[in-house]
């Protein structure tokens, strides 16, 4: 018994510091990967194009672009399943971030902005944010697959229930 589990053991990749501005490479099937950015706040951003070699012109990379952006466990970068390949100054527009983290009640929800959680707030004001739950890595990849083969993600349907299944604001 020991044996197979020493068998199976995968060692932990090196740890990484996330810095805001670091370029990281995520790949989410055997063939392909896409390049993320780390922001302020324990959040990427996910650039939409794919590659099946390295880039070389990561300012190329960051002028793509943007699939979505999310929060992210440190299963990601922090434990080095995706590996940080450069680092580039995040433009204005990356450095806000903002994200709902679900409903308060029927007219209020929760959230996540520069950092600080907000209770309460207007639904009206939530719409349009990013969904601030965190997520694992394997989701991310799964999602960006889901993106890729124009098929929808299951998970971002079910947040977007959310949204629909109780709100009276329409």
């Amino acid at each position: 018994m020991l044996g197979r589990i020493l068998n199976n053991y995968v060692p932990m990749k090196k740890r990484q510091k996330e810095i805001p501005g670091s370029i990281v490479k995520v790949a989410f099937d055997k063939k392909y990967h896409i390049y993320a950015r780390v922001l302020n706040y324990g959040d990427l951003a996910f650039y939409d194009r794919r590659f099946d070699y390295d880039a070389t012109d990561l300012e190329a990379v960051i002028r793509c672009p943007i699939i979505f952006k999310s929060i992210v466990n440190e299963g990601g970068v922090k434990h080095g399943r995706w590996p940080i390949i450069g680092l580039l100054p995040l433009e204005g527009k990356l450095q806000e971030s903002k994200y709902c983290l679900g409903r308060y009640n029927a007219d209020s929800c929760n959230t996540y902005i520069n950092g600080v959680v907000h209770h309460n707030v207007p639904l009206a004001n939530c719409k349009g944010m990013d969904d601030g739950g965190v997520w694992s890595p394997e989701l991310i990849e799964e999602r960006i697959r889901d993106f890729y083969n124009g098929t929808p993600n299951y998970w971002v349907e079910r947040y977007a229930q959310l949204w629909t299944k109780s709100d009276t604001s329409n």
